[in-house]
């Protein structure tokens, strides 16, 4: 038995070990939400809210979509739960002022607090104050609002839940199959998007005017179900001649192809047939034999031809009520054009991140298009993704690091310019000065070069600012 001291090379690994472990544990509990043992606090408001089930420590706190702090604690009684917040620094102080209210981040459930500041007239929270309870608005949910529904409506949407969940039920690889497949479908969106950006003023006419058909409409339900029973009729009329329209479209593909080939052929022989058809004027006579067998072979086509006549005469009623039912649908039209005119913005700045909005599309499609082997060598498809960590993960910084380069409004085409450029701009410049904790790993920081203004709607400013489309 051996009574030496170990040398200190035996101990490198087993402690090397536990600081990993030590490390990840740490790590795992800042994703998590968990707060960095005995890290001192910044400023914190304390807010009554009298739903608090879905929130949780570690949610967001935002205004106006970007991020001013976390909630670090919630204590509940029942259903009411008061919430602490960690507000940043660059966002401090809270006014008394100030709306909150408890919103959904996604169809999870997952709960985050929404803030309005409120007028720098208003006094100011101490760091540990507690907002007034009048300042908290409750929140709309899904529930609250079937609630307001009629008995028979609720009725009718348990069903319509219950259908689908029979619809979907054992059907998942279907689902995210058809998920998968987005891309191709989603290669054309931005071109769509382009070109209603280009006939913006041609949609605005269309539906400005077609509050005009829907008031015909309205004035004139008579003519309107006239028009339906005649499509009933009409459709009536085609069922019970689907055998001869069913053989019908089966032979149309082949007789296309056979088109296609003749067409092409008479495009490269059309030189030649007029001169051949200035040649057969003189002999036109001789010609009849010829269009008497065609009008023999057309006996095949004469039987269906007379079975149209029933769709003919349900035609010739329900045609002429056509533009009565046109002119009865101008009343529907004027809500139609006020919601247009709320995205008409947006499709504008859709139309401007084309790229971005395409990419974001096809990415969320190439990462639900996942193939592995399961059991028994069975091919199944699922989700795949890359969490990603940098030197800001690794503990909680009271400022911004100063090689931190973000930018949560970069202008249409950024992403385009790291090419050439070699770096992406950042929105502002101020942290540079900050002190730098932890130093960047790689090979270096880029500089930091602010985007500064870009143009949106006609106007510049450093991020896009959505209006309501002129009527």
């Amino acid at each position: 038995m051996e009574t030496r001291n170990p040398k200190w090379r035996l101990l490198v690994v087993p402690v090397a070990f536990t600081l990993m472990c030590l490390l990840l544990a740490v790590f795992t509990w800042r994703m998590f939400g968990g707060a960095t043992p005995l890290q001192a606090h910044g400023y914190r408001v304390t807010v009554p809210l009298p739903k608090g089930d879905n929130l949780y420590p570690g949610a967001d706190v935002r205004t106006a979509g970007v991020t001013i702090g976390t909630v670090s604690d919630v204590e509940r009684v029942g259903s009411r739960a008061t919430a602490t917040f960690d507000i940043k620094p660059e966002y401090a102080p809270v006014r008394a002022g100030a709306r909150v209210v408890l919103r959904l981040k996604t169809l999870l459930g997952e709960g985050y607090i929404e803030m309005a500041p409120g007028s720098l007239r208003d006094p100011i929270v101490p760091d540990g104050g507690r907002l007034s309870a009048r300042q908290v608005l409750d929140p709309q949910r899904f529930d609250d609002v079937v609630s307001t529904f009629e008995p028979q409506t609720r009725r009718q949407l348990r069903r319509l839940s219950a259908g689908m969940a029979e619809a979907l039920r054992g059907r998942s690889r279907d689902l995210n199959g058809a998920v998968s497949n987005l891309a191709p479908a989603t290669e054309s969106f931005a071109g769509l998007l382009g070109i209603l950006d280009a006939g913006e003023r041609d949609l605005q006419t269309v539906i400005s005017h077609s509050a005009d058909v829907f008031d015909a409409l309205g004035r004139r339900t008579g003519t309107l179900q006239a028009a339906v029973t005649a499509g009933n009729d009409v459709l009536a009329i085609t069922s019970a001649r689907d055998q001869e329209l069913g053989a019908t479209i089966r032979a149309l593909p082949p007789f296309l192809r056979t088109l296609q080939g003749a067409s092409t052929a008479l495009g490269a022989m059309s030189d030649d047939l007029g001169r051949a058809a200035s040649t057969l004027k003189p002999t036109a006579r001789r010609l009849r034999p010829f269009l008497e067998a065609i009008d023999v072979a057309s006996a095949e086509f004469r039987p269906l031809l007379h079975k149209t006549t029933g769709v003919l005469r349900a035609g010739t009623e329900g045609l002429p009520t056509v533009p009565a039912v046109l002119d009865a649908t101008r009343e529907t039209f004027p809500p139609i054009w006020l919601a247009a005119r709320h995205l008409i913005p947006l499709t504008s700045l859709m139309s401007a991140n084309r790229n971005a909005v395409s990419g974001s599309v096809a990415n969320a499609a190439s990462m639900m298009n996942t193939a592995f082997l399961g059991p028994g060598g069975e091919k199944l498809r699922g989700a795949s993704g890359v969490v990603t960590f940098w030197n800001e993960t690794l503990a909680g910084w009271r400022k911004r690091l100063p090689t931190h380069r973000s930018n949560p409004y970069p202008k249409p085409g950024a992403l385009g310019e790291l090419g050439s450029k070699g770096r992406l701009e950042s929105y502002d410049c101020r942290h540079t000065a900050n002190t730098l904790y932890l130093p960047p790993t790689g090979t270096g920081t880029p500089p930091c070069v602010t985007q500064g203004a870009w143009e949106f709607g006609g106007k510049s400013a450093y991020y896009p600012r959505l209006h309501i489309a002129a009527p």
